[in-house]
């Protein structure tokens, strides 16, 4: 086949492309490969939704997402859907093992010899809405742009996703005020005040009871976007954390009630960093993810924190004695 160099623009323009559309396949020849995404059921809703072809020789990753998951269909519809071109990822020599580097053309003239500060003039445009702490994030024209860089200072790997619609709230509910959700930490989850925070009715439906009784969780994913989660057994359950998750983050609609300290799901680590007053007991930097953990004087505040969105993924309350590494 007679070599193509591609430029990234070629792949960020059919974002949102159905998989079969012929653009799409020409994509699959121009790259060379005869791998396809498909969905697994089996896999955890991290990736049940989602998946990748990676095309070592060429540098290139595609991403695609399940098109009801993408459009925020009815929950019951996700995995069903037809396969949507949504993420490219552009790699250098550098940026992974046994994968040879991208030689096109990459987004606003980017090449992997940048160093930071270059990216960022190359990028001054969009200035104003940039997110950093270990890489970069914009939002650009179309998409969402990610900038990794190496240990020599230079650029490892370029990321471009399509930016969803954000996930639409099954039923509408109030939210609680966040110091009455502190006030309960340590208490029993079947007192009537407790139960009416986060429902109309005066009990819990008997699959709510089970939940907490048998795994100690209760889903409100899709109602609040939280999860509550709880320690002892059966009816002497007691209320242990509460997780608020940003949108999509594990299937959740985002949390938009109060969080601790003024924060938003939009900060980055840096913002976050000024906003918090509290003890740092906890600090992991990973490629993909970060996490910080705080000692405050009435609970434990653990954030877990993306790398490539360069933005918080999810919010956890601890009640005091109850967080642990594991």
């Amino acid at each position: 086949m007679k070599k193509v160099n591609l430029k990234s623009i070629q792949i960020t323009s059919l974002f949102g492309e159905d998989i079969d559309e012929d653009a799409v396949q020409h994509l699959f020849r121009q790259l060379n490969t005869l791998n396809r995404p498909s969905l697994d059921p089996i896999d955890d809703i991290e990736v049940r939704y989602f998946d990748w072809v990676l095309v070592k020789r060429k540098g290139v990753e595609l991403g695609f997402t399940d098109f009801y998951y993408h459009y925020t269909a009815d929950f019951d519809l996700w995995g069903l859907g037809d396969l949507l071109l949504t993420q490219v990822y552009f790699y250098s020599a550098k940026g992974t093992e046994d994968t040879l580097p991208f030689t096109g053309e990459l987004p606003y003239n980017l090449t992997f010899d940048d160093t930071q500060g270059v990216a960022r003039d190359k990028l001054e445009s969009f200035e104003y809405n940039r997110h950093s702490f270990l890489s970069d994030t914009w939002d650009v024209e179309g998409y969402r742009l990610n900038v990794q860089y190496t240990p020599e200072g230079t650029i490892g790997c370029v990321i471009c996703l399509l930016i969803p619609p954000p996930l639409k709230q099954d039923v509408h509910l109030s939210n609680p005020a966040l110091s009455t959700i502190i006030e309960k930490l340590g208490q029993s989850p079947f007192d009537v005040q407790f139960i009416q925070l986060w429902q109309d009715d005066n009990e819990f439906t008997l699959e709510q009871e089970n939940e907490i009784k048998i795994y100690r969780r209760l889903n409100l994913k899709q109602t609040l976007g939280v999860s509550l989660l709880f320690t002892g057994l059966q009816h002497a359950a007691l209320f242990k954390s509460i997780i608020f998750y940003s949108d999509r983050e594990e299937g959740a609609i985002q949390w938009n009630g109060e969080l601790p300290f003024g924060i938003t799901f939009s900060d980055d680590m840096l913002a976050l960093l000024k906003k918090i007053n509290g003890v740092l007991i906890d600090s992991i930097d990973l490629k993909d993810i970060s996490r910080r953990v705080w000692n405050l004087p009435e609970y434990t505040l653990f954030i877990l924190y993306s790398n490539v969105e360069n933005r918080i993924m999810q919010l956890e309350i601890i009640a005091k004695g109850y967080w642990s590494q594991s």
